[in-house]
């Protein structure tokens, strides 16, 4: 989808608590060495906050970055997420709204697991598209607790960090440009996270165990056959989005790819893509763990803060998740914005 309308990126903003250690989780037992060693990831974020409390700290920042934009410009304000929000029976995108003085939007939950970052951020572009000087805000936050979930064991290579990002998206200018978005699905390969299951009554019933669907639906249909749906996903919307743009993969200063274990990025999307991790964030990456739908919101906050990129460049977001569905955008980077970095990573003991 190449636009029809120029709509930007306004501001953008992170908030992670502080971490916990690898190597100290698999020194006391909760986290196999070799996983340590494969995943690469030095620590995973592990908050005490509901995961709507911090995407609205997340989103009053991403607010303030925002030049010419007050609550009273939101028209449309999306929290995406990928697990429990703190509540049964509510709507965590109501709470952000009303959190940060948003009262005349349409406030909507997506759920589209480890893609409603992205998700969320292609439904925001044609709905501004219908309304010129409007702007959305796209929130995503998600925080995985034990015992519904270990964040260290629930999954195949991946590990899994709290934490909220934030999104503002304006018809009016911002400091970078949304160039173009892609988005597939593929149904077929939704058994992966319900192997064979049946299903429950109420949620919560037994812990997330990710690794038990992976693992049924793999010796269903063999793992050659979901590498290839999953490698025809993301090579389709990357394809085509940077085709809507008129770029090339040459072009791009940094590729964001989904928060996941370096085994599995090599895997799915380096070698695919012909990238080299230098060309990622997975040195930052690796000390965040896979922030459920926020990966690529908050990449975008912490290449402005490091002022990782620079005016005149543009950057590739890529983004996966259950059901399944894979999604790119192109954006083109106007200006960098002098912000305080708050997507840090965090210092850990020595000893560890």
């Amino acid at each position: 989808m190449r636009l029809p309308t120029d709509l930007y990126l306004a501001g953008a903003a992170a908030w992670l608590p502080p971490a916990v250690s690898a190597k100290q989780v698999a020194a006391n037992g909760g986290y196999s060495e070799e996983e340590l060693t494969a995943n690469g990831i030095v620590c995973a974020p592990e908050g005490t906050d509901s995961p709507p409390e911090m995407a609205a700290r997340a989103a009053a920042t991403a607010l303030s970055r925002s030049p010419g934009v007050t609550s009273e410009d939101i028209a449309l304000v999306l929290h995406a997420h990928s697990h429990h929000q703190g509540q049964a029976f509510w709507s965590p995108a109501s709470y952000v709204a009303r959190e940060i003085g948003v009262t005349g939007a349409v406030a909507v939950n997506i759920g589209q697991m480890s893609n409603s970052g992205m998700a969320a951020l292609e439904l925001a572009l044609p709905y501004l598209a219908a309304r010129p000087g409007a702007a959305a805000l796209v929130t995503a936050a998600d925080r995985f607790r034990a015992p519904s979930f270990d964040r260290w064991s629930a999954d195949l290579g991946i590990v899994y960090g709290d934490g909220a990002a934030a999104l503002v998206v304006s018809g009016g200018g911002g400091f970078a440009k949304v160039l173009s978005m892609r988005t597939r699905t593929d149904p077929s390969l939704e058994r992966l996270h319900r192997g064979n299951v049946p299903f429950t009554d109420h949620a919560g019933a037994e812990p997330v165990n990710v690794r038990r669907t992976k693992v049924e639906y793999v010796t269903e249909v063999g793992l050659p056959s979901i590498i290839e749906r999953s490698t025809a996903g993301v090579m389709s919307v990357v394809s085509g989005a940077l085709a809507d743009a008129g770029l090339g993969m040459d072009q791009m200063a940094v590729v964001v790819l989904p928060n996941l274990g370096r085994h599995v990025l090599a895997a799915q999307y380096l070698q695919h893509l012909e990238l080299t991790p230098e060309r990622t964030l997975m040195d930052w990456t690796a000390h965040t763990g896979h922030l459920g739908g926020g990966d690529q919101l908050a990449a975008v906050a912490r290449l402005v803060e490091t002022k990782r990129v620079s005016a005149g460049q543009h950057v590739l977001l890529v983004g996966a998740g259950g059901g399944f569905s894979w999604s790119a955008a192109v954006v083109e980077v106007l200006e960098v914005p002098d912000w305080p970095e708050q997507t840090a990573m965090p210092e850990l003991p020595a000893d560890v």
